[in-house]
């Protein structure tokens, strides 16, 4: 959890420098998302706060549709070509920073939230993915730990048995984007960075609080590992061409360790070993 908030923390800092970069969009829309949180409890603020800083920037003229010219492509088989150097050098980098950094991400908040994910198929049909993507020369497949954060946290819904709504529409609008790319990208190009950065900012409010209070939970234990892991997610650490969340993980299990930490109170330090069978909120 301390490696997530480390890794989304990015989210919040993004919100915050959008209101130094347009303080009237971004500022608009960050208080359409609290006032919206305090008194429409049946709108979701995230939403409100993008279509107000939307407003803000069309009327203040900060939308700029430039001369995108993006064709649609059908897609292209790509033979594969198989050398030992490419599969220590690419492939396993590649998979270690699937594995450690996006799908760890995407089981850390499912476990936040208090389900039970199904690491093992996820893992594997991440795989089965990217060979897929890889042979129509598209990147690899894998879990995304941001957009499972949304979809799972509190804003795609009160009630914890419907939320895979947010996941299904989630996945229609990745489909839609992806065979429109060519009208959706110019529009999206178009809009301000900071209306964008905001509004992923206070999207990720619930992740991050729920991140936090579990990584320094004091009956889990493991807090210097935890704080390790946070600042090492924090960095901007690349060695062997994997990025700082899975070395983030590797730290602070090795400080953890090292300095044999322990939960207190007899508390299990895996929070999926606390929960219930039918997988209810810890």
């Amino acid at each position: 959890m301390a490696m997530i908030a480390g890794a989304l923390i990015r989210f919040g800092v993004g919100a915050v420098d959008s209101v130094g970069a347009a303080p009237l969009i971004a500022g608009m829309a960050l208080v359409a998302f609290f006032l919206t949180s305090r008194f429409l409890k049946s709108v979701p603020p995230v939403l409100v706060a993008a279509v107000v800083g939307f407003l803000m920037a069309y009327f203040t003229g900060a939308i700029q549709t430039g001369g995108v010219d993006i064709a649609m492509v059908a897609p292209q088989f790509t033979w594969p070509n198989f050398s030992f150097d490419a599969f220590v050098a690419i492939s396993i980098p590649l998979a270690a920073l699937v594995l450690g950094a996006e799908n760890a991400q995407a089981t850390g908040v499912l476990l936040a939230e208090g389900y039970r994910p199904p690491v093992n198929a996820m893992t594997i049909i991440s795989g089965i993915g990217g060979i897929v993507a890889g042979l129509l020369g598209g990147h690899n497949a894998n879990i995304a730990g941001p957009m499972t954060a949304i979809c799972a946290s509190d804003q795609a819904g009160a009630d914890r048995e419907k939320r895979y709504g947010a996941t299904l529409v989630n996945g229609v609008l990745f489909c839609a984007f992806g065979l429109f790319a060519g009208g959706a990208v110019p529009l999206i190009m178009a809009l301000p960075k900071a209306l964008i950065a905001s509004v992923a900012g206070v999207a990720m409010i619930g992740v991050l609080l729920a991140a936090f209070q579990q990584a320094f939970n004091k009956q889990f234990g493991y807090q210097i590992g935890a704080f390790v892991a946070l600042v090492v997610a924090m960095s901007k650490l690349s060695l062997l061409g994997i990025s700082s969340p899975f070395w983030a993980l590797v730290a602070g299990i090795a400080v953890s360790a090292i300095l044999r930490e322990a939960p207190v109170d007899g508390v299990s330090a895996t929070p999926g070993e606390n929960a219930p069978v039918d997988g209810s909120r810890v």
